[in-house]
């Protein structure tokens, strides 16, 4: 690993807005029951102030952003944020060096960056976090981070791992050109373990490799938590580009299908928006869609819209590249400058 740079806590300077906590819990960890059992809380420290406010289902919600000298740039990845209780990782390209994708530490104190770290080079495919270890891939090896060491092991068929934060299960699927199962197991720092089938091949496969254009295809493991696992498929329905809608399959630890939601669904026509493949991240209570302007929220456990989420604060509008959550109802963004923030709905 090659350290970066050590800096000193980075205290954010915006006024603090009193106002902007009404409503909120005080501890800070959203409000809202899950529809299913949870491990414990790994959240991220928040900054001490806000430096603005959104409204969220008629509340002003605070807005928090992670600040620290010599942060870099995090946009031009494949590899999507991740929070632990420490710390935030990231993708980092190296442009003018070995020009591949390398794992970014950006340690947090009391909310704030103290230190980046180049982790090194890692294989373009999601990490993931059990909200201690991060876990990542280079090459045929699954890398385990405690935050201090790496620990290898082999990887095996897994293509693509999501772990269940604040416990040790984990989801995976295999090489999508090989129609496998989706998987659930455990997960260490000595591997994956103890995989079985929760979702048999031919029901994946019947997301995956439809040969005619109205039906859904490149299904992806995109997510898992308390409540399941998710898949992010693209439905071509039966017309050009601009036809395509992008549906969220959500399902049991036992393979049952529980829903499917779109970002527009239920949703008069006036206020149905354009979207991209995989721009939604469930979090305990909710299902959040994200464009270039705004999250839209629905409820995870009935698919009702909730309320749109304008991302204009600090005096403009900061179009989300990457976005992941913690096991609660907070939703980290990083924006197309490389600026991260949070807001809890």
């Amino acid at each position: 690993m090659k350290k970066w740079k050590s800096l000193l806590a980075a205290a954010a300077t915006a006024a603090f807005l009193g106002s902007v906590l009404a409503g909120c819990g005080s501890d800070g960890t959203g409000s809202g029951i899950g529809i299913g059992g949870g491990g414990k809380d790994t959240a991220l420290s928040a900054p001490k102030e806000a430096i603005g406010q959104v409204k969220f289902n008629g509340k002003d919600v605070p807005v928090y952003e992670y600040k620290g000298e010599g942060l870099p740039d995090m946009v031009h990845t494949t590899t999507n944020l991740t929070v632990t209780k420490d710390a935030i990782y990231a993708g980092k390209f190296d442009a003018s060096g070995d020009k591949k994708q390398h794992l970014v530490k950006l340690s947090v104190k009391d909310g704030a960056i103290t230190s980046v770290e180049d982790l090194g080079i890692l294989t373009a495919q999601p990490i993931t976090t059990d909200g201690t270890n991060v876990y990542y891939q280079l090459g045929e090896q699954i890398c385990a981070y405690d935050g201090a060491a790496v620990t290898k092991s082999k990887r095996g068929e897994t293509d693509i791992m999501r772990a269940v934060r604040g416990t040790s299960n984990i989801y995976t699927s295999g090489d999508p050109l090989k129609s496998q199962d989706i998987e659930m197991g455990t997960i260490s720092k000595e591997g994956i373990k103890d995989l079985k089938s929760v979702l048999p091949k031919a029901e994946f496969a019947a997301l995956n490799e439809n040969k005619k254009e109205n039906e859904e295809n490149q299904a992806f493991l995109l997510w898992a938590d308390a409540d399941g696992f998710y898949i992010s498929t693209i439905a071509t329905n039966g017309g050009p580009p601009n036809k395509r809608t992008y549906p969220l399959h959500m399902y049991g630890p036992d393979g049952k299908k529980i829903r499917t939601f779109t970002i527009n669904d239920g949703l008069p026509d006036k206020k149905k928006t354009d979207s991209n493949a995989r721009q939604v991240i469930p979090t305990k209570d909710y299902i959040v869609f994200y464009n270039g302007k705004f999250l839209r929220v629905f409820n995870k456990k009935d698919g009702a819209f909730i309320d749109e989420v304008e991302l204009s604060f600090d005096g403009k509008i900061h179009p989300p590249k990457q976005i992941t959550t913690d096991g609660e109802n907070r939703v980290y963004i990083l924006d197309q400058d490389s600026r991260i923030f949070r807001i809890d709905l």
